[in-house]
């Protein structure tokens, strides 16, 4: 807090205090899964949405799925 006044200061202050003392806001947050389609035998979701409260802010359709790909083991190595 350099370079603020004394009351600059206190004001900020004042105003951290303030915050941690008010109890943080609960935010609804959701995930729809629809549009189900079955894939080598598994139903899974082609079109996924998330939102906030009753805001849907993101859509996504799924062209495609690949059920138990295989992988080589170097693939989940960490680091190199």
């Amino acid at each position: 807090m350099a370079g603020l006044t004394p009351e600059q200061r206190e004001d900020v202050e004042r105003q951290l205090r303030e915050a941690q003392a008010t109890p943080a806001k609960l935010v609804e947050y959701r995930l729809f899964f629809s549009d189900y389609r079955k894939v080598d035998g598994i139903s899974l979701p082609h079109r996924i949405a998330r939102g906030l409260g009753a805001k849907t802010t993101e859509e996504w359709d799924v062209t495609s799925y690949k059920v138990n790909p295989s992988f080589k083991a170097d693939r989940f190595k960490v680091g190199s």
